[in-house]
């Protein structure tokens, strides 16, 4: 089981564009988000660490230009334009990261239209610091899985999950990788009442219990 997802769909109409819109300002309220533009498969990534100052511009056109926006950085020239119509989904991905020493990173990956879930994401907003003196830093795990479930609330047919366990488990402390289990369980409770979310919960508790596994595992190994 090295990769547990569930799976996103969408239609192109207004409430797709709010959507979107909706989540990429959530995540810029974050005073530490990083701003992730690229794929290593192309050969380079840019990161931006904003620090609070990125804003999203308000709608300025109607009919095929409505999706358009401007990210900027305040009191700085640098900004990307966007165009939120040829989103398709949402991807939550813990999955490993070179920045990390290839422990996971925590993002929320932009796909492009009638992109799969595993395809490469337009943009990506992640946690800009998820270790914490080399532990994982639980309180802005909480905060990444409580915007996974607002997000999938709000429209599930647009959210979908990615945990890579087999990839990040040897890499994660033992207690980290039991934490984060515990900590997936918990995002997969507080979305219980929700409409059509039974795939994402399953995946959430799939990958907790893959990862308690993995936990016992490595305090096996520790203990011999």
């Amino acid at each position: 089981m090295s990769t547990i997802t569930a799976g996103a769909s969408s239609t192109a109409d207004p409430a797709r564009l709010d959507f979107f819109d909706g989540v990429i300002r959530d995540w810029l309220a974050d005073d530490g988000v990083t701003i992730v533009c690229g794929h290593w498969q192309d050969g380079s990534i840019a990161e931006l660490r904003p620090h609070g100052k990125a804003t999203l511009s308000a709608p300025r056109y109607d009919g095929a230009f409505a999706g358009l926006r401007d990210l900027s950085l305040i009191d700085a020239e640098h900004h990307m334009h966007l165009d939120l119509a040829r989103f398709a989904g949402v991807t939550y991905a813990i999955s490993p990261s070179v920045c990390f020493g290839f422990k996971p990173s925590f993002e929320a990956r932009l796909l492009a239209e009638a992109a799969p879930a595993l395809a490469r994401p337009a943009f990506s907003l992640a946690l800009g610091r998820p270790y914490r003196h080399g532990r994982l830093d639980e309180q802005g795990v909480r905060a990444f899985l409580r915007r996974l479930g607002s997000h999938a609330m709000q429209g599930p047919a647009w959210v979908s999950l990615l945990v890579s366990v087999d990839d990040i488990a040897p890499r994660l402390h033992a207690g980290d990788a039991s934490l984060l289990g515990e900590l997936l369980v918990h995002a997969a409770r507080e979305m219980e009442h929700g409409r059509g979310l039974n795939p994402l919960r399953a995946a959430l508790l799939g990958a907790a219990q893959a990862l308690g596994e993995a936990a016992g595992a490595l305090q096996g190994d520790r203990h011999e």
